[in-house]
């Protein structure tokens, strides 16, 4: 289907990398100012041709586990504020008492109503780590500790990529995390984050174990201003095309999604 594009119904928004499969490439427009009314976007490939996109607003995410068992208080707070963006974990907790170490996402959510102590934690309720990439933790090159790129070790194996809470009372920490997803289908949201005991076990303490499920925070479904756009199939020698924003709410046919754009303001 073909459509005669008004030239004076056009804003040029900028310039962005165009890649290959061999040679991808990561592209991101910053702009001063953008119309919530805009609804698709043009890539220019030459003097007359395009390639459509819809534009849309995206949320950020974000979700906590309270603690409040044992003794133990604080929270665990996460956020991502896009599929593209890393996820900031903070992390703070009191009266440790150095009676715990290891923390963990796991692959369920608590029981909705609360079991026995004992059992609320237990493998049976939460599973084990999250870990769908399936990395071999049992493996002589599995790293022990902080210190190897975020994408050696398990997803929900935070305290061997940032730190164990073995021999602390208090912990307030934030760190920065490349492979801790709240967007996709390997997402942590609705999962549970599990405290262990030093020993890494969960039974036979009087302790035993802390854990909460990953749940939205209150007001994260405010939209921050961040639009993204998925385009059609293209593969190209040219290493830019242009960006043009199309306010008209036509509705442009466009088939193989595979190359994804953001615009942040």
């Amino acid at each position: 289907m073909t459509f005669h594009l008004e030239p004076s119904s056009l804003t040029q928004l900028g310039e962005l990398k165009v890649g290959s499969p061999l040679t991808p490439v990561k592209s991101r427009l910053d702009l001063a100012s953008f119309s919530s009314n805009t609804r698709f976007a043009l890539l220019k490939l030459g003097s007359s041709s395009y390639m459509c996109a819809e534009i849309r607003q995206m949320n950020r995410k974000e979700v906590s586990a309270l603690v409040n068992m044992r003794g133990v208080k604080g929270y665990f707070l996460f956020r991502q504020d896009s599929p593209f963006e890393v996820t900031k974990l903070r992390v703070n907790l009191t009266n440790l008492g150095s009676r715990v170490g290891p923390y963990h996402i796991h692959h369920f959510p608590t029981p909705p109503m609360r079991s026995p102590s004992q059992t609320t934690c237990s493998n049976d309720n939460v599973g084990g780590h999250w870990n769908p990439f399936g990395m071999d933790t049992k493996d002589p090159t599995y790293p022990s500790g902080p210190g190897s790129t975020h994408d050696r070790y398990e997803v929900g194996d935070l305290s061997a990529r940032h730190g164990s809470l073995e021999g602390k009372a208090v912990m307030e920490a934030v760190f920065t995390d490349f492979n801790l997803p709240l967007f996709g289908q390997n997402s942590i949201v609705g999962r549970s984050v599990v405290i262990h005991r030093p020993d890494g076990t969960r039974l036979g303490s009087s302790l035993g174990h802390i854990c909460d499920t990953l749940t939205f925070m209150n007001g994260t479904s405010d939209k921050i201003r961040m639009f993204y756009m998925i385009v059609p199939f293209l593969f190209s020698s040219v290493s830019s095309r242009s960006i043009i924003s199309d306010s008209n709410q036509t509705l442009y046919s466009c088939k193989r999604e595979i190359a994804i754009f953001t615009f942040i303001f």
